[in-house]
């Protein structure tokens, strides 16, 4: 057997994507803590049916931290399986080991907790338009049990705020080091891998999980940007009008716009490298080219002369070669297949038909559903 020394993994060089534990336990108990927040909050009554925007807000930030969990698990295991197949060079083992303990390293910058600090802020900031901060500060007499709810609610968005900002810094820094990847090393495409992406698609794999991490709010906000000026309460009284739709477009468009350039930047220094070593391969896929034009000329030639064994050899060496020639003459440019651009693409189209006149039978549909909601509340 030959020697594998070169593709043995050090569990030490893995990449950790949270290494302070309670941020990790935090991260990890987030989506449970909004499950459980949106159930009792329904049964108790504390979540009112009457602002389902809210309700689905939270469902919203739910889904985003469970694609966060599948995200995080990728990362590490992503990278390692290039070096496993050996698409990041043998050579360059050394060197990958520094990348990936500098992604780490990254990963877990002090500047990931500013991040979480400015999402905080943000949670806070609307319960000053609540009032809530006048328990401490407004005249009169204020009873602790009629605030205490949401008190509580504060806290908890706060803490979803600070998993939030831990979120965004981490898909930054992926999109960042997969780019910096194709940039500093001299990548290996497979010729004929089953992935069909010449070993590389554990990157874009990776690039649709980040991808998908903002399409997640995209999808809320666009649902939004055509539901709210439909929904009425029982007595036909609309429920938000256009209050929030300008607010809700804006942020819209720049999600439609991060979400492709998420998934395709970070891929393109990538795309650049295989294409250079595309280049290479295709100088050698050519030259099988010519043996098998002068192996059909020769065949062609000595036809008058070859016996049949002879002949039958040729024509059978002739075939292999043709095969091996289909096999490899399609070498691959793109770390991403086409079923993969069809997810991405399909992602991208729910939250794009809230700012089209495209989506009316969407439109009827969700009035129906937020129509049945209000009645039966």
């Amino acid at each position: 057997m030959g020697d594998r020394s070169a593709v043995v993994e050090d569990p030490g060089d893995r990449i950790k994507v949270v290494s302070n534990l309670a941020l990790e336990r935090l991260l990890m108990a987030a989506p449970v803590a909004v499950g459980v927040a949106l159930v009792l909050g329904v049964v108790v009554g504390q979540f009112s049916l009457d602002d389902p925007m809210y309700l689905s807000g939270l469902f919203t930030v739910l889904v985003a931290l469970v694609v966060f969990q599948g995200f995080a698990r990728r990362i590490p295991d992503s990278f390692e399986r290039l070096q496993t197949r050996q698409v990041v060079r043998p050579t360059d083992r050394a060197k990958f080991a520094d990348f990936k303990k500098g992604t780490t390293r990254l990963l877990n910058h002090p500047i990931g907790i500013v991040f979480g600090v400015m999402f905080v802020a943000f949670a806070l900031l609307r319960f000053v338009v609540v009032g809530v901060f006048d328990l401490f500060t407004g005249p009169g007499t204020y009873s602790f049990d009629a605030y205490w709810p949401l008190l509580l609610t504060m806290v908890a968005e706060s803490l979803l705020g600070l998993a939030l900002g831990l979120v965004l810094w981490r898909m930054l820094v992926v999109a960042m080091k997969v780019r910096e990847l194709g940039d500093r090393f001299d990548l290996q495409v497979q010729l004929n891998h089953p992935d069909k992406c010449g070993g590389f698609r554990p990157l874009g794999d990776l690039c649709l999980w980040n991808a998908l991490l903002v399409t997640v709010p995209a999808i809320y906000l666009g649902v939004w940007v055509v539901l709210a000026p439909t929904l009425q309460d029982k007595a036909g009284k609309f429920i938000y009008g256009t209050t929030y739709v300008e607010l809700h477009s804006a942020f819209l468009v720049f999600l439609a716009v991060l979400a492709p350039v998420t998934f395709l930047w970070p891929l393109w220094s990538i795309h650049a490298e295989m294409l250079r070593e595309s280049a290479r391969l295709r100088a050698e896929v050519d030259q099988a080219g010519q043996q098998i034009d002068r192996l059909s000329r020769d065949l062609l030639d000595r036809s008058s002369e070859l016996s049949a064994d002879e002949a039958a050899a040729i024509a059978h060496d002739l075939e292999v070669r043709q095969e091996n020639y289909k096999l490899t003459e399609r070498i691959p440019t793109w770390p991403i297949d086409l079923n993969l651009a069809l997810k991405f693409g399909t992602s991208q189209v729910i939250p794009l038909l809230g700012l089209t006149g495209l989506s009316s039978p969407i439109v009827d549909a969700i009035d129906r559903f937020g129509s049945f909601l209000s009645n039966s509340s």
